[in-house]
């Protein structure tokens, strides 16, 4: 059994391995480093089962970098759009399908590509999005 606010910590957690990567649980007011960040936005959820509890939630996580960094903040983002390496969102997600948390699974569903994310208040970023869809039994 697992609680939305777990499975944001355990997200969280994965994320902030990712050398690099400044990673908040929660959509900031304001952001104190130039990036690049990621933010683990709870989204929309379908129940998978009504006997047993479980259902499926989609976690958006945005990866950005402010716009006033220009060309080697962007740049910056492409490796954490990567497949593979040290810094891919995509690899850390697919090693970590459990969360480290009993009777969850989790599936990447892609990714947004760059874009400009207006998510975090205030602040004009670019960046992009993927949005894993995690499966677990809330006790319900």
């Amino acid at each position: 059994m697992a609680t939305t606010a777990e499975v944001v910590a355990a997200l969280t957690g994965v994320l902030a391995e990712i050398p690099g990567l400044m990673v908040y649980d929660h959509v900031p007011d304001s952001v104190q480093v130039t990036g690049p960040v990621a933010v683990v936005i709870p989204r929309a959820a379908a129940r998978v089962s009504v006997n047993s509890g479980m259902f499926n939630r989609q976690f958006e996580i945005v990866v950005a970098v402010q716009r006033s960094t220009d060309r080697p903040g962007q740049q910056k983002l492409f490796e954490f759009m990567d497949a593979s390496g040290a810094r891919s969102v995509h690899a850390q997600l697919h090693a970590n399908q459990g969360l480290g948390l009993t009777g969850v699974s989790m599936a990447w569903n892609g990714d947004t590509g760059l874009d400009t994310v207006r998510d975090v208040p205030g602040v004009d970023w670019c960046g992009f999005a993927t949005a894993p869809t995690v499966t677990y039994t809330t006790g319900v």
